[in-house]
């Protein structure tokens, strides 16, 4: 028991039943089982716990008039940040202590600028925020000052950062929402926070009211045997929308899942045969649908889609699973793509095809599953819209080894509203601007959206555009391009040198229209992806813009003093991984002794995502934890309840990094990502929100974020999941990291190994990125001794040499010339590969080859020998240590560290691949732009079918036997 009183004591036990119960004090306070609508509450920190709160009638004052709204959707209503004074708000305390203290602006923190507010720095009584903490007897309310008028809004959000640090259970701060200003409905949090997090309240449940408020208040009892800092709320904003509504989708497919048993909603033309039946390994429900299986087919089935004119975006998705035995090339082909309604069908939309030399097998695999997800751009979109089309699945077979295709969860989705869809998503309906004169108000949003814009110049001046996002505090990560009159691309540019914003600058081949293309680099949109654009053009020479820090740069580090070293963990075991979890935090809390303790060198922050359907006892929620010595945790002070969370997002990343980078700071971060890995798929598959993972662009946007753009590198970054260990993986991330660790095959683990590397006697206080690297490396590959794998340990301040290299090799072999191609076909033959379908064979179909091993294998056919011995010593030079243990099936004796993607044919992630939507190294480099020439436009007299390669499962081996490996799932 602490110092108080058992007077005391029992006060307090009697404050916490009425909490639960129904009423406390003057200010009456109920856990609401009915009564006023409850808002939706979302937060990247600690859940809160919902009550309703009544604030005593007349406090308020009288109102004239609703708060201005917004006169577009593109900006909130209301924001405040606390920098000046708090002229929209009424603030009073009601603690009737004869102080007067109350909600107030503070300067000692704040989420972004200088000042927020603070729970007791208002009033006659009131005092900054310091080593004190906030003061006993604290009954204080924050409250809109005018109320919102949500009568004609479509939807209504108000979102805000809060730090607070508040004895457990005792004391509390509440967040609501009131139709009347007497009873507040919302949520209340006690404990801490563990440093600043981010807020959304969704007022859904309040739309068409003519008066809504907003209030905060907190509470402290009579004493606090310790010192705590208090609430800190920074950033409020209010966004409303009148011109939309939340957003819609619909499925327009019918009997997709093909679970009716039949085949109705679907067409099949005469000489086709199409089954549906129970299938061993569905992805969903009982039924599919397949056909195939037979030779000399031509046969097809489809149905017809009124396809809408009025959406804002729209994809297609279908499961797959492929099997059979051909070997040869364009023998077996299996498409699908939308046909118009006539009576001689024109391909209107291909949606691509795949060889039937990449089946899984000669009979159904039930691994064999994977995934198109085919999100249609802007373009395709204005040639389909508001037209009828078929579609349709096509198999085509030669007179021998025939292929049979299985077909899954067909899905044609349409969504609308959100933000107002812009109409500037072509070239043809680009949005005329006059250069020099800069443009604002302008927003990537929803999702996949790109903004097209034209101005006219002539041939030989000098080009510019510049945006400005992350230096007004938007959330776009943007990407820009200028294109001639043809749309072909003259200049392209991520980040400026200075700052997070694009900044590019090229010279006019052309005299003429001339485009800016601008989009989110990742595809995300929404409301807060705001930018403005200044294009200019001139005779001479364009200066860049003056370098701008971001508007919200990660404020200084809080919390507990700095340590040598963070540890940040994202473990998602939203999945089959998730049994093997939880021992893994186990033996931190038992093994790392006082490294970890109030006087250790190391904290280590862990978030781990839980899947009730392969961990017994579990909620499915995710856990946020600053490892303790023991497993002593308190709740919301060293462990929180995070609810549910997507762990397939990358802003889940970003939040969760940055809070332990800013509450745990450290001389060294190492950033480890546990799950499934999939090589260019992607990592971090999240079942329980729809499979979602976080693919490589994403990843890339997310480091960005999370370093400052390099500023404050990941000492070690550790991609802990299958077959990451690629070039391209190494080259994109390596602008935030100083080392990485990963795995170029199918990764191996037990219970000897992750992550005891962090108790290892080597590893402390003094150790730096490549010293923990080199410890992880040795760790894993003694303790895993039995299964056939590689790993390895990269420089990444080598990877732009590496880059160069390739560059330098993939232009020189594609000007050898198609002459050459049969020698190039041979060397990839010869060459190194991974097994990435994870049947536990090497095979042609296997699309990740040994980068060294490649270069070797062509210079033995005579064709770049000087750039392939340059880039076999750039992988050495890149690669600081590396190993693999092969067996009779699987001999990896040949590989040097890093992978390169070159599939069999063009098909599978090749498309995005090609077309700079996975990878950094491609817009970079040209080995994207070699693979074009190899495979000629594109492979197949159609499109290759943009499916995913998917994610494959990690081994987790015994440490007896090591024996146990996962199936593969691919998707």
């Amino acid at each position: 028991m602490n110092t108080k009183s058992f007077g005391s004591f029992l006060i307090r036990i009697i404050v916490l039943y009425l909490l639960i119960v129904g009423t406390f004090m003057d200010t009456i306070v109920t856990y609401a089982q009915d009564g006023p609508p409850r808002p939706t509450m979302s937060t990247n920190g600690a859940i809160g716990k919902p009550a309703t709160y009544r604030l005593p009638v007349g406090r308020l004052p009288a109102v004239s008039a609703a708060a201005a709204q917004s006169t577009d959707d593109w900006t909130p209503d209301f924001s405040e940040e606390f920098e000046t004074d708090l002229t929209n708000w009424t603030v009073f305390d009601l603690s009737d202590d004869g102080l007067d203290r109350q909600w107030g602006i503070d300067t000692q923190d704040a989420y972004s600028g200088n000042q927020s507010l603070w729970v007791a720095a208002g009033g006659a009584d009131g005092f900054a925020s310091g080593n004190t903490g906030y003061p006993d007897n604290l009954n204080t309310w924050f409250v809109s000052g005018a109320p919102l008028d949500l009568s004609s809004t479509l939807a209504g959000f108000v979102e805000f950062h809060m730090n607070f640090d508040i004895e457990a259970e005792y004391d509390f701060v509440f967040v609501g929402v009131s139709t009347d200003g007497e009873y507040f409905a919302g949520e209340y949090w006690t404990g801490d926070s563990g440093g600043w997090n981010y807020y959304s309240v969704d007022l859904s449940s309040y739309i068409g009211e003519p008066q809504v408020y907003l209030a905060w208040y907190f509470f402290s009892d009579e004493s606090n045997p310790t010192p705590h800092a208090g609430v800190w709320i920074d950033d409020v904003s209010v966004w409303t929308y009148v011109n939309t509504g939340p957003v819609t989708t619909n499925d327009a497919v019918i009997n997709g899942d093909f679970e009716r048993g039949d085949l109705s909603e679907w067409t099949v033309p005469d000489g086709s045969t199409v089954i549906v039946e129970e299938a061993p390994n569905p992805i969903s429900g009982s039924y599919v649908a397949y056909f195939g299986g037979a030779n000399n087919l031509n046969e097809s089935f489809y149905q017809t889609l009124q396809i809408p004119i009025d959406a804002d975006n729209a994809h297609v998705s279908f499961y797959a699973n492929h099997f059979g035995e051909e070997t040869k090339e364009g023998a077996d082909v299996f498409c699908a793509g939308f046909y118009d309604d006539n009576a001689s069908p024109n391909l209107v939309l291909d949606l691509g095809c795949i060889d039937g030399v990449l089946a899984f097998g000669p009979e159904f695999n039930t691994a064999g599953w994977w995934q198109v997800d085919y999100a249609i751009t802007g373009d395709e979109w204005e040639t389909i819209k508001g037209q009828a089309l078929n579609l349709t699945f096509e198999m085509f077979t030669d007179d021998a080894l025939p292929t049979t295709v299985f077909i899954d969860d067909v899905v044609f989705e349409t969504s609308s509203g959100g933000m107002p869809s812009d109409d500037n998503d072509t070239a043809a309906s680009a949005t005329p601007l006059t250069p020099g004169e800069e443009v604002s108000d302008l927003a990537i949003n929803p999702n996949l959206d790109v903004d097209y814009y034209s101005f006219q110049a002539n041939a030989g001046e000098t080009l510019a555009a510049t945006i400005k996002a992350a230096a007004n505090g938007s959330g776009l990560d943007s990407v820009i391009q200028i294109l001639d009159s043809n749309e072909e691309v003259l200049c392209e540019n991520d980040d400026s040198e200075n700052s997070l914003d694009s900044y590019v600058t090229c010279s006019a081949t052309s005299s003429g229209t001339h485009y800016v293309l601008v989009r989110s680099y990742d595809g995300s949109g929404n409301r807060n992806y705001f930018y403005s654009l200044l294009v200019q053009v001139s005779g001479g020479i364009i200066p860049p813009p003056a370098p701008q820090p971001p508007a919200n740069s990660t404020p200084q580090p809080g919390g507990p003093d700095k340590k040598a070293w963070t540890a940040i963990i994202y473990i998602g075991g939203d999945n089959n991984l998730c049994p093997f979890y939880p021992d893994l935090i186990t033996r931190m809390e038992q093994e790392l002794g006082d490294r970890i303790g109030e006087n250790g060198f190391l904290n280590i922050a862990v978030l781990f995502d839980t899947d009730p359907t392969h961990c017994n006892g579990v909620n499915g929620h995710a856990t946020r934890y600053l490892i303790q010595p023991g497993g002593n945790y308190q709740d919301n002070v060293n462990r929180w309840d995070m609810g549910e969370v997507n762990m397939g997002d990358p802003q889940t990343l970003v939040s969760f990094a940055q809070w332990a980078m800013r509450n745990y700071p450290a001389d060294h971060y190492y950033l480890a990502v546990d799950n499934h890995g999939g090589g260019v798929s992607g990592i971090a598959w999240d079942d329980t929100n729809d499979h979602d993972g976080i693919t490589n662009d994403e990843l890339y946007a997310a480091l960005k974020q999370i370093t400052d753009n390099g500023n404050t590198p990941i000492d070690l970054f550790a991609y802990e999941a299958c077959l990451m260990g690629m070039f391209e993986n190494a080259y994109d991330i390596h602008p935030f990291t100083r080392y990485i660790f990963f795995f170029p095959t199918i990764s191996w683990t037990n219970n000897a190994s992750y992550p005891s590397y962090l108790g290892d006697n080597r590893f402390s206080a003094t150790s730096d990125g490549r010293a923990l690297g080199e410890i992880v490396f040795d760790v894993y590959y003694n303790a895993v001794s039995r299964q056939p794998y590689a790993l390895s340990l990269v420089d990444s301040s080598k990877m732009e040499a590496l880059l160069v290299a390739v560059k330098n090799w993939a232009d020189t072999l594609r000007s050898a010339g198609t002459a050459q191609l049969p020698r190039m076909k041979a060397a990839r033959s010869a060459a190194q590969k991974i097994d990435q379908t994870g049947n536990g064979q090497l095979e042609e179909d296997d699309a990740y080859l040994d980068l060294w091993d490649l270069a070797d294998k062509m210079a033995a056919q005579g064709i770049g020998i000087a750039e392939s011995a340059t880039v076999k010593q750039a992988v050495e030079d890149a690669v600081l240590l590396t190993n693999a243990r092969s067996s009779q099936q699987l001999d990896y004796s040949r590989q040097k560290g890093l992978s390169i993607f070159w599939p069999q044919l063009a098909e599978g992630d090749y498309r995005n691949y090609v077309t700079h939507r996975i990878y950094t190294s491609t817009r970079n480099g040209t080995w994207d732009e070699f693979l074009t020439f190899y495979f000629g436009d594109s492979g197949t007299a159609r499109g290759g079918m943009g499916y995913s390669y998917g994610p494959s499962d990690r081994g987790q081996a015994s440490s007896s036997s090591e024996s146990l490996f996962l199936p593969l799932i691919a998707r």
